[in-house]
Formats: C-alpha cells, structure tokens, sequence
C-alpha cells in the first residue's frame, strides 16, 4: 500500500515548533532544519517561541507535529513542564540541552519524548531525526489502514497484524494460522497490498479444492499435449505471480507429492510446466495460510517438516471470535454498516448478550453470514426471539446428551430423579434388545443385578404411570 495525498490535494507542510530562549541557538536550528527540508524534497513550517510563556500561548491553540522544547528556560527546567503539560499537542516531541541528565531523560520518556538531543544539534543528527519522524508518520497510516480493514480491538491481534509493515523488508514466505472463518484471506490481502504496493497482482488458490493432477497444472502451468484435454499452453499460478504475490490457502491439505516441488521452487523461484523443460523464472511473495496444526500433521506424515520450516518463516496468528468476544459488537455495526443492500438496523442488548456469549464456530464469516440473513429476512430490529435457530445450533454444539425431553422433564421434576430416569431407559433399551434376557443384557453393560433389577422396576411404572394419564 502506497502512502499517499489525497487527490487534488497539495502536500501538507511539517509544522515545527522551536522553543528556545537563546535566539543564536534557535536561529541555527531553523537553518539546519530547513535544509534539511529542502534537501529531501519536504515543505516545512517553522514557528519559534522565545520563552515558556510563549510557548504556552502558542500550544493552547496549535497542534505541531514537531517540537523541539530546550531543556532550560527562565533559570529551571520549565521545558520539561512544557512537555508534560501539552505533550498531546506534539506529534514528536524533542528535548534540547546543553548538559546531559539521564534523570531528565528518563521523565522526559513518560511524557512520550523518544529523542534527546545535546546543543548545538548536528545537520545529520536532525536528518536521521526527520527521516525517523517520516518513518513513525508512514507507519501509522499504515497501521490505520490495517485496522480500517480488519476489524478488532483485541490487543494481542493487533499486535499481530502490526508485525505486517516490517515484513516488507523480509524475503521469507509468510504463515498465518488461525481457525476457518478468523480473516487469514483479509489478513493475506492486506500483506499483500502493504508489501507489493500495488506493483503485481495477488494469485489466490485453495489447495483443498483440487486434485493432484490439476493442483500441479494450477500452480505450474502446462504445455500443450502435456495430458489428454490439454489443447493449448497454460501458464501456472506461480507463472502469473511473477512481481507479486501467491496466496495459498489451506496449504495443510496440499498432497505430499507436491509439497517436494513446492520446497524447490520456494527456495530457487523457477521450475517447469507439467509437459515442459523450460524454466521459468518468477520473482513472487508466498503467503500460505491452513486452519490445521502444521506440526501435527507431520508427526502424522501428511505434511514435509522441511517445508514447514520453510514456510511459517514469518508467522502471523490469529484467534477465534470465540476469544475475542469484545469484537462482536464492533464486526456487526462494520457488517451492517457497508452491507451491499445499504439497510440499516437494529440488534438490541439482549441480542447482542446472545451473539457474544454464542460459541461461534463458523468466526467472523458465521457472524457476516448471519447479518447477510436477517438483511434477507427483512429484519428491522434484531431481538433475542429473532436468534432461536443460532441458539438451538450451539445446544447441538455443546451438548451430546441433553434434549428438550430432558429439559423439560428437569423442569418439571427437579434433578433428584432424572439420573435413575435415563439409566432405567438405557438399561430396559438394551433389555429389549437382547430379547429380554437378563444375564446377556447385565453382561452387556457390566452392571450388577442390583442395579438391573432397581432399573428394570423404576422404567415398568414410569410406563404405568404413562398408561394411567
């Protein structure tokens, strides 16, 4: 992804604030600082305060996205105060001084001031500071536009997806882990549009969804005649990554046969089309992602332990929407809000309590699926009345034995007697069975003629009881 200006809009300066009482000193570093500007290309705009009180009339009003503040003016360290109390004014704060104290250093750290700089500031020094300030200024946008894609506030995926941007300095292939529906295609398009910048294109394939024969034809391309119906040559999916970048999905279902050529044309960047001799050469960036435990499926023989190794050289993990329960509300005001059909509505609490304490197996596709059907429906207003069928997945989910015979019986009679109910149902289940015959059906369950016979006498006037009604 490109930073750039917005159309028809001219690049907005660097506002800079100087505060300085000793005018030689403040004098030198606008000079310095402007050339630094107008040797890279930068427009600045500089303001100098020439005292605290100054400055403090100046940061009640202004916003700078560089401050330069000198450690001492009036006789005490009033810079230090100024930083403190309008720290959120200043993008990049800066100390300036002319006698070193780490204690100062280290205060003027918990105010957000990541540079220290010792008078008179050296040209170099304020271009490496620049360059950093461009660096710091490139790296939000593009932490913004990552967030702006991927819905989350949960802390440790951020942390995740943060891991992107340094990943463009890195050639290895990138892994992204996490359960089926959590946003690895998402997460795969934004690598993608942050590495490449837009400068080749992104190949997708699903390795589950083919055949060896044709996965091997998808990714390598084939020659004509190469095997029966192969009328014409085909360039691969690898072939038409070339700039770019290749995304295979579910790569855990890859088959092992494949996974040996795969290694080879990861570590070489060329190989031949089924049919073929040539090799062809392709400059691409692998992403592969799979909802399985990789190391599981090498202890199982499905998966080369070597190309794991290869291929989870970055690895970006995502969680279940299960784990991050505090995005629910957030992915379902996205989801209704850039619905297709341009709808809005509205989940009431008790929907939302439901939704966020629901177990989600299907994760954030579940959960986009579920809004594109109450849009369908109709709906207005989303209630709990309006989840039953969610409810009623997760019961079957959660729960192996319970019904709503069971249920309803609990209710009505307590807990006390269901356990000897359903033992007594199981016991004369299998009684029948063996055509009630006592000593093959207490074999059969390993149980006792105590318990057999208490059971077989509670399920008779259960039935009784049933009869009589």
């Amino acid at each position: 992804m490109k930073v750039s200006q917005k159309k028809n809009m001219p690049p907005q300066p660097i506002k800079v604030l100087i505060v300085e009482d000793e005018k030689i000193q403040s004098l030198s570093l606008e000079r310095q600082l402007n050339s630094c500007f107008e040797e890279n290309g930068i427009l600045g705009n500089i303001t100098i305060a020439d005292s605290s009180d100054s400055a403090k009339s100046i940061l009640k009003s202004n916003k700078y996205d560089i401050a330069f503040f000198d450690l001492y003016l009036n006789g005490g360290f009033e810079g230090l105060d100024l930083l403190g109390n309008f720290a959120r004014q200043v993008q990049r704060p800066a100390i300036l001084t002319s006698v070193e104290d780490f204690n100062v250093i280290e205060q003027a750290a918990k105010f957000g001031c990541k540079d220290y700089f010792s008078k008179p500031v050296k040209k170099q020094t304020l271009k490496s500071f620049i360059k950093r300030y461009q660096n710091q200024i490139n790296r939000d946008e593009i932490n913004n536009y990552i967030l702006s894609k991927y819905i989350t506030d949960d802390p440790q995926t951020i942390e995740q997806l943060f891991k992107i941007p340094n990943l463009k300095e890195n050639p290895n292939p990138i892994y992204i882990a996490g359960p089926t529906g959590c946003g690895k295609q998402v997460t795969a398009q934004l690598i993608h549009d942050i590495i490449c910048e837009g400068k080749g294109p992104l190949i997708e394939m699903n390795c589950s969804s083919l055949s060896i024969e044709l996965a091997e034809s998808e990714l390598f391309g084939h020659e004509q005649g190469a095997f029966t119906g192969a009328s014409h040559s085909k360039k691969g999916l690898f072939e038409l990554a070339d700039k770019g970048t290749i995304f295979l999905d579910e790569i855990g279902k890859m088959p092992l046969r494949l996974q040996d050529k795969l290694l080879k044309v990861i570590e070489q960047k060329k190989f031949t089309r089924v049919g073929g001799t040539r090799e062809i050469y392709s400059n691409f960036n692998l992403i592969s992602a799979s909802c399985e435990n990789l190391q599981y499926l090498v202890d199982q023989g499905q998966f080369r332990p070597d190309l794991m190794e290869r291929i989870k050289g970055n690895t970006i993990s995502l969680k279940g929407l299960r784990e991050r329960k505090e995005d629910i509300k957030k992915l379902l005001e996205y989801f209704i809000k850039n619905h297709p059909s341009g709808r809005l509505l509205a989940v009431t609490s008790k929907a939302i309590s439901i939704l966020e304490n629901y177990l989600w197996p299907g994760n954030v596709r579940e959960l986009k699926h579920l809004v594109d059907k109450w849009q369908s429906e109709g709906l207005i207003r989303v209630d709990a009345e309006d989840l039953k069928e969610l409810r009623q997945k997760e019961f079957k989910h959660k729960y192996t034995f319970l019904n709503d015979a069971i249920i309803s019986y609990i209710k009505e009679n307590g807990l006390s007697e269901i356990n000897e109910l359903i033992l007594s149902e199981i016991i004369w289940y299998f009684y029948e069975d063996n055509d009630f015959n006592t000593m093959k059906t207490i074999e059969e369950l390993k149980t006792n003629r105590r318990r057999f016979y208490k059971s077989k006498e509670i399920f008779q006037n259960n039935i009784q009881e049933k009869d009589n009604i």
